[in-house]
């Protein structure tokens, strides 16, 4: 693979236009410095389900006329077969002789052409259908799509499997029969002491892992080099299913590298600030997750395909902001899946053209996801066990990677973390975290690091009886409609926005308040929350010894919690703690940095998530460095740049435009 390889996700097929789909592909390939071509087989337009293998000889043609075209302009083939299990039926069925045991949802419908994945039937024709296409291609990379998963199979409700085979294994660990509504209602509420989550978990979790290392191996058997990547999707999705990402990857990768294509959150437009949020939650997760030498690919889709849909800008700054997940490449979903081939109208190609030197020589840094550096976001796979109860399956809400998405946001730097304990960190702690831990665990982490706590960990600790950790005697929660709250206000002596008594609304945008009533133990109480009337309602944002707290049951982005004042206080809360931990920030809103850091050099990495330009960066808690150097996105090239300093203050004496990137090299 290049240096940075650009990946266009392709249809073309036999017919009339074909001949010239291929001739203005190979040429826009060249032009817009495309290395490598995905063909759709059995395309989402097109796709007429499990394929009858007789039926693919005519589009294998028309890709290897394609192939042989591209590879004499050096550029390289995949294939992209579009389903594995299936990911919406859509009106299909299965055809005669495919004797598949069908998916089952939680309703006990039986899907008309969606698999079980413990379905021999399936299995004996994946197999053959993946061999017969590298046998006859000889792909770059074969891709499975993220469909290779138990949830989301339309029309089927939620997901599976329920299925006879599927209720016996959960039963088998459970103790006792299930139906499917029974299954599913126990997962939503934990009931049995979360038995239910239990077995679904580990069954699905080996189901899967053994479903990807059958067909690694039955690949591998024949074709012992052959690249199979891997599309993923929202890493809280699979963390119900039990997703074991290193054994699904190594075991469909084998001895070759494993290749994982994450999921960029837009399929359409979005707000920049809005693509940041669900950036850091889901595609930084997913590589959070994912081992250390993973090829990675991220996915810009745009659907469906044009600049009516997603602006070519946008497009470049999804391609350039994804650097931060230290790709190799990027895949491009930016051609029609019903048969077009490349639309040089669209004008997607000229853009990306234009950054390549920039992302190439970013790739060229060699910079590993595990050296970011930054606020300690605790990350872990079986994140589901641990939800609160719901009533529905739908409803649970995985929200343990919360501050990631917030911090970034706040301009400060963070990184996830797998790891299982953490000692002179700054670790940010949210959703149902704390309720995976033991007690003794627990003790250990506010022991032993600083804490940034919001409201839903506040709630853990009393459940656990722990709530001494933070000198605290009760809460009572209060809904954001109740009118009982209306806005914060800094306490005695203290100054924000640069005014005396500065106030942040904590109506509509703001989620339920945690009141939380404190020993006399020693704090620092930042605001105190007041109601309508002006009257005082409780305690709002505080220290109490090594632990900040935000009284808030945060779930998703709270617009209400991303102001200048609470960033002003967060800040101030974190400016006199002494950790391992890189604390580093600007004051430039969603404008996040990343810090990569090795023996002998930090890379600094800004990405501009909104629309405001600015003139220069300024930058807190830098170490010491030397030889400082930007990248320039126009060229790709290395200058040296004069950053100036003041105290604890560096300032980055370089634009960074709206929606934009800076990348500075500083020599330790």
């Amino acid at each position: 693979m290049k240096d940075f390889t650009y990946m266009p996700r392709i249809t073309i097929l036999p017919g009339p236009y074909e001949e010239e789909r291929i001739r203005t592909l190979v040429t826009y390939c060249k032009k817009y410095r495309y290395d490598e071509v995905m063909f759709f087989v059995n395309a989402e337009n097109l796709n007429d389900g499990h394929i009858e293998i007789k039926k693919l000889q005519p589009y294998i043609d028309t890709i290897l006329r394609a192939k042989e075209a591209l590879k004499a302009e050096g550029i390289l083939t995949s294939l992209n077969p579009w389903n594995c299990l299936l990911g919406c039926e859509r009106g299909i069925s299965l055809k005669e002789g495919q004797n598949f045991d069908l998916m089952v949802d939680i309703d006990g419908n039986t899907g008309k052409a969606t698999p079980c994945p413990l379905s021999e039937g399936w299995r004996n024709y994946f197999t053959e259908y993946y061999l017969y296409l590298i046998e006859k291609v000889r792909p770059e990379i074969i891709w499975i799509e993220d469909d290779f998963r138990m949830h989301n199979h339309y029309p089927l409700n939620w997901g599976g499997c329920f299925c006879d085979k599927h209720l016996a294994l959960y039963a088998d660990l459970i103790g006792h029969k299930v139906t499917a509504r029974e299954m599913a209602d126990g997962m939503a509420d934990g009931r049995e002491d979360n038995a239910y989550r239990k077995a679904y978990y580990s069954v699905t979790r080996k189901v899967m892992r053994d479903l990807a290392e059958e067909i690694g191996k039955s690949i591998h058997a024949r074709f012992p080099e052959q690249k199979i990547g891997l599309m993923t999707s929202d890493p809280k999705m699979h963390s119900i299913e039990g997703r074991d990402w290193a054994g699904v990857l190594y075991g469909l990768s084998g001895q070759t590298v494993p290749i994982d294509r994450i999921h960029l959150p837009a399929y359409r437009q979005c707000c920049a600030q809005d693509y940041s949020w669900c950036f850091h939650d889901i595609s930084m997760q997913t590589r959070a997750l994912i081992p250390e030498e993973t090829c990675v690919l991220p996915e810009i889709e745009n659907a469906m395909f044009s600049p009516y849909t997603k602006s070519l800008n946008f497009t470049r700054f999804q391609a350039e902001s994804a650097l931060s997940l230290c790709p190799q490449g990027l895949t491009l979903d930016l051609d029609c899946f019903a048969g077009n081939g490349i639309v040089p109208e669209y004008g997607y190609g000229e853009k990306l053209a234009d950054i390549k030197d920039y992302l190439i020589s970013f790739s060229r840094l060699g910079l590993k996801f595990s050296s970011m550096r930054g606020i300690t976001i605790p990350v872990r796979e079986d994140a589901f066990l641990y939800a609160t109860p719901q009533k529905e399956l739908s409803d649970i809400r995985i929200n343990e990677n919360w501050w990631a998405s917030q911090l970034a946001s706040l301009g400060i730097a963070f990184h996830y973390d797998k790891a299982a304990e953490f000692k002179n960190r700054i670790v940010a702690v949210s959703g149902n975290y704390l309720d995976g831990l033991t007690d003794e665990q627990i003790k250990q982490l506010f022991a032993d690091n600083y804490i940034l706590l919001e409201g839903n960990g506040v709630k853990s600790l009393f459940h656990r009886g722990l709530n001494g950790l933070i000198g605290a005697k009760s809460f009572h929660e209060l809904s954001n409609t109740c009118g009982a709250y209306s806005f914060e206000e800094a306490s005695e002596g203290k100054r924000y926005l640069n005014i005396p008594g500065a106030r942040a609304s904590s109506y509509v945008t703001c989620p339920d308040f945690l009141n939380i009533e404190y020993s006399d133990t020693e704090k620092n109480i930042y605001t105190n929350m007041f109601g309508r009337l002006e009257n005082v309602v409780g305690i709002g944002e505080v220290s109490v010894g090594n632990v900040f707290i935000l009284p808030y049951l945060c779930e998703g982005k709270h617009h209400g919690l991303l102001t200048t004042m609470r960033a002003e206080i967060l800040r101030e809360a974190l400016a006199k703690v002494e950790k391992d931990d890189l604390y580093l920030y600007t004051t430039l809103p969603y404008v996040t940095p990343y810090v990569y850091s090795d023996k002998n050099t930090d890379v600094l990495f800004l990405v501009n998530y909104s629309d405001d330009s600015h003139e220069c960066v300024p930058v807190y808690g830098l170490r010491e460095y030397r030889h400082p150097a930007i990248l320039d996105r126009k060229n790709g090239r290395w200058r040296r740049v004069g950053l100036e300093k003041d105290g604890d203050k560096v300032v980055i004496p370089e634009p960074l435009f709206a929606t934009a990137s800076l990348t500075v090299r500083l020599i330790k």
